[in-house]
């Protein structure tokens, strides 16, 4: 008979009287399991636990801890634990998977004991991302070999699916209502990630409290494989009172405070009622979205909206009131919601302090824009790290309407998020970000007049060259009639404990006193920074240095100088 190999000897540790624990490490046991495994004085049927039971539950808690090799010797009425050696994640092996599912770039696995926890977690993860990819119904099968520490993940992916017919359960709004905010088609490719998207979607317009889908894999797929699904809502009020604090170095603390009522028709047109206030800033808004046409479903919609602001910068104090009414329409594409508005504007604009432009314009005119933002970028709304966005506004002044010449206003913001090399979970994000803005003159004299300083073009600060001050340049406070910005930004994420992501970034631009020209002076921001996924929000800091290069008589020089920025509710 062949005696087993002696084990290395590790030290002991007296969990209680009955057990003893031998570890190269301390363990520490939580309460429950210590009743478990010594008993409970207070309670009379679990006072003490005979050594088989007390070897059994400690199989189980060292499996949880990746202790998978433990060795038990009952001695003198005594649990002896020889816990040997701690088991870790060092392969991960995918076998009969479609293409696109690249377990090797899956991060944060290889070096962590191998527990029923990461199992279960590599399971959760292959089978989301088998989803993505459309395979809604793929079966897997788990193995792992402590010998090695490898986990072998057997696929069997089944057809790529399609969203097929929908059944609604709950629904107390007309069934239109429930498709306009759906960010998918029948027979479009399956996709979890949009379902989610949906849901968020239904339950930020307040329609319901809660809302989620079930893909029925037992029931018989549809023509092009298209799978059923069953979507179950929970109603909400139709009014709703939210308060809401930020916090910024820019405009300190900020405050926000809105009324909402979600179905003030059955289309479910909605009205809106919102105050925000900070010391650069107080806002009153109040907005109407009235979906005139009987079909439900439709997203043409028309906007009236008033709103009255006080800005106080540096370089200027204004008041502006504006009342405008928009039809507007969007559409869903198989990657992006789009939004497109027309209508006229009535604007009256009081400033201060400055002596560039009118004290005092009204005016009446056209505005125009279009905003749209990918699925991605809206699915990572709180953990930005793929898709796009964009808006263009253009705003036009028509000569004999409240004008003596034509003029236009137009500004393009382009925002980029990409996640390098498609690690799960990010290593690395890259961001940039684009603002664009000129006047359009048909008599440049006549329209510089009427332009108020409040709606020239101003750069500097944390929403675009993060190394100058708020609206800080021009110099002279005078305002450019055009510009470009742009930002780059490079995140590492999940590097660092505590949610920490430290940033690297560099914004640059330029700015011109000419329309649709730029100057040559260049200004631009080298810098660093952190954010912080906190369970509130997210909190970003900055501190870049902003620069001026080729300075002339006109741009004025500016030496090199740092500029610090924190956050709270904001993103890049």
């Amino acid at each position: 008979m062949t005696a087993a190999p002696a084990m290395a000897s590790s030290p002991s540790q007296e969990l209680c009287p009955g057990v003893v624990i031998e570890a190269p490490a301390s363990l520490n046991f939580n309460a429950n399991e210590r009743r478990l495994l010594c008993g409970d004085p207070e309670s009379h049927a679990w006072q003490r636990i005979p050594p088989t039971q007390a070897r059994y539950f400690a199989r189980i808690f060292l499996q949880d801890r990746g202790y998978l090799n433990p060795e038990f010797e009952i001695r003198d009425g005594r649990l002896i634990v020889k816990v040997g050696e701690l088991q870790r994640v060092r392969h991960l092996i995918v076998r009969g998977a479609p293409e696109g599912l690249h377990p090797d770039r899956r991060r944060n696995l290889r070096g962590r004991p191998l527990t029923p926890d990461i199992l279960n977690e590599t399971e959760a993860w292959a089978k989301a991302r088998l989803q993505e990819l459309g395979y809604a119904c793929a079966k897997l099968e788990l193995q792992a070999f402590p010998q090695n520490g490898e986990i072998l993940v057997q696929v069997q992916p089944g057809p790529r699916m399609r969203f097929g017919e929908i059944h609604r359960f709950g629904m107390t709004t007309k069934p239109g209502l429930v498709e306009r905010n759906q960010a998918f088609h029948q027979g479009q490719i399956f996709d979890p990630r949009l379902l989610q998207l949906s849901t968020n979607r239904l339950i930020g317009q307040e329609l319901y409290i809660g809302s989620y889908f079930d893909p029925r894999c037992d029931r018989p797929l549809g023509p092009n494989d298209e799978i059923q699904l069953d979507r179950h809502l929970v109603s909400s009020t139709p009014r709703l009172l939210t308060f809401g604090i930020g916090v910024d170095s820019e405009v300190g603390p900020i405050l926000k405070s809105s009324f909402r009522h979600v179905l003030l028709t059955e289309n479910g047109s909605q009205g809106q009622l919102t105050l925000t206030a900070s010391y650069r800033e107080q806002k009153f808004e109040a907005r109407l979205q009235h979906y005139p046409l009987r079909d439900a479903s439709s997203r043409f919609h028309i906007e009236p909206r008033f709103e009255l602001r006080r800005e106080r910068e540096d370089q200027f104090e204004s008041v502006t009131s504006q009342l405008s009414v928009q039809p507007a329409y969007s559409i869903e594409t198989s990657t992006a919601e789009h939004r497109f508005a027309v209508g006229p504007a009535i604007e009256d604009v009081r400033v201060s302090d400055n002596a560039t432009g009118p004290s005092h314009n009204s005016s009446t005119f056209l505005i125009a824009s279009a905003a749209g933002k990918s699925h991605l970028f809206e699915y990572f709304v709180t953990e930005p790290q793929d898709g796009w966005n964009y808006a263009l506004s253009l705003n036009t002044r028509l000569r004999g309407v409240d004008s003596a010449t034509t003029y236009h206003r137009v500004q393009l913001d382009l925002l980029g998020l990409w996640n390098l090399l498609d690690f799960d979970p990010p290593l690395l994000v890259v961001g940039t970000r684009l603002r664009v803005g000129s006047f359009i003159f048909e008599d440049r004299a006549a329209g510089i007049a009427e332009v108020p300083v409040s709606q020239r073009f101003f750069i500097g600060g944390d929403s675009d060259l993060r190394g100058f001050a708020r609206k800080q340049l021009p110099l002279d406070a005078s305002g450019f009639l055009s510009s470009y910005t742009q930002g780059f930004e490079l995140r590492f994420v999940e590097m660092l404990p505590f949610k920490l992501q430290p940033l690297v970034i560099f914004d640059f631009g330029w700015g011109g006193t000419e329309a649709l020209q730029l100057d040559k002076t260049l200004y631009y921001s080298p810098g660093v920074g952190l954010r912080w996924s906190s369970p509130l929000g997210p909190v970003r800091t900055s501190l870049a240095q902003g620069r001026i290069s080729q300075p002339t008589a006109d741009s004025g020089d500016l030496d090199a100088r740092w500029q610090w920025f924190i956050s709270f509710g904001r993103e890049f």
